[in-house]
């Protein structure tokens, strides 16, 4: 479990010219207090999914959750031979309750749930559904809207139910 206290900023970085892998046994828990932002830049994550709980407070700004030049494998992992072992889950769930900004830069990453309350950004990556009939952006359901979404420079693989586009360029 990751938490983020409130206002406070935390950056989990890989070495220069380096690519770890962070293979998960279960779903990492994330947990951000209003105002936080964690960074998550340059990991390889399989095994399992991410799960982000921001908390709700009274202060203006909410939380934020950054993935940078980061590989969430889509289909959680794969075989040998190339498929992925769980073709229908998501790699990022943020919880439905949740109220934060989601910022996908330089990405690989499998299907993303949020709910309304969330803001979800990205640029320059790929969301991959693992096939063009799964859901790459919903909520939780994987029927109802999911938040506020614009996209730029990236590729998503997957349908998109979204409660409102902002923007789409170069998608």
């Amino acid at each position: 479990k990751i938490e983020v206290d409130a206002d406070a900023k935390l950056e989990l970085r890989a070495a220069n010219e380096h690519r770890p892998a962070l293979i998960l046994g279960g779903e990492l828990n994330i947990e951000l207090n209003p105002g936080a932002e964690l960074t998550i830049n340059g990991l390889l994550i399989a095994g399992a999914r991410l799960r982000v709980a921001a908390v709700s407070g009274t202060e203006v700004k909410s939380p934020v959750l950054r993935l940078r030049h980061c590989t969430l494998v889509p289909g959680v992992a794969i075989t040998r031979g190339g498929d992925p072992v769980a073709p229908n889950q998501p790699s990022l769930v943020v919880e439905p309750s949740a109220e934060a900004t989601i910022e996908i830069d330089h990405c690989i990453v499998g299907a993303v749930r949020c709910g309304r309350g969330v803001t979800a950004q990205i640029r320059n990556s790929i969301v991959d559904a693992t096939t063009a009939e799964h859901v790459a952006f919903a909520d939780g359901d994987d029927i109802s809207a999911g938040g506020i979404l614009s996209v730029v420079n990236s590729t998503v693989i997957g349908r998109v139910h979204t409660a409102r586009l902002d923007l789409v360029s170069n998608a």
